[in-house]
């Protein structure tokens, strides 16, 4: 952040609508109710993706959930980037491979 004043700058790395999921519903209502309340200066969605869903709502960037190489680039392009926090969520079968 460039003062402590600032208000931070988040990436959340989950599950996000419309993918049936708790955490996605989680991390939805997380980004927008951190936006309502003035906590953050804006929000990064970058939802896990199944192939199954066709997302919207100021989503811009994907990782394919069984990809290893979109894992990799995303976290290139997240060292990279203004953010400031990174909100992980973690269940058992959202993210790809034997230990997903």
């Amino acid at each position: 952040m460039d003062s402590i004043n600032a208000q931070p700058r988040i990436a959340y790395v989950s599950t996000y609508p419309p993918r049936a999921c708790g955490l996605a519903t989680f991390t939805r209502d997380l980004a927008r109710a951190m936006l309502m309340c003035g906590q953050v200066s804006h929000n990064l969605v970058v939802p896990i993706e199944d192939h199954a869903n066709a997302y919207c709502d100021g989503v811009t960037h994907m990782i394919d959930q069984h990809n290893r190489r979109s894992y990799i680039s995303m976290a290139k392009f997240l060292n990279e980037s203004d953010t400031d926090v990174l909100s992980l969520q973690h269940e058992f079968g959202i993210f790809g491979g034997d230990w997903g």
